[in-house]
């Protein structure tokens, strides 16, 4: 929160840990985090610990409203297939949690890019 106050650029330890936490302040860090790198898909679809995305962390705590603004931007189907450490996709991630809503959102916007 500090850093947006400041006009700080976001890190991307800080765009993992927002994805992870969700509430509005992390969908605020997430929005920002893209909106800086948003000529850098690198920088988006970066791996963290474990293998995970910002959308695998996302989809599997069910924070909708962060998994949405991370899809808006892919049109790769390849950043569904991203598989962390235990080789498991956002969508696998999401159904094992029961994170339903997550799941369809998911499975919408592959569809629309051939998932």
């Amino acid at each position: 929160m500090l850093n947006r106050i400041l006009g700080h650029n976001v890190t991307f330890n800080e765009f993992i840990e927002a994805a992870k936490s969700g509430g509005d302040a992390g969908l605020a860090t997430v929005n920002q985090y893209i909106q800086q790198n948003q000529n850098n898909v690198l920088a988006i679809n970066a791996v963290g610990q474990y293998g995970n995305t910002a959308l695998i962390c996302a989809a599997d705590n069910g924070h909708t409203a962060i998994v949405t603004a991370l899809l808006a931007r892919i049109n790769n189907v390849n950043e569904l297939r991203h598989e962390n450490n235990n080789h498991r996709t956002a969508v696998q991630e999401a159904e094992r949690n029961g994170k339903h809503e997550v799941v369809a959102l998911i499975r919408v916007k592959g569809s629309t890019i051939g998932f």
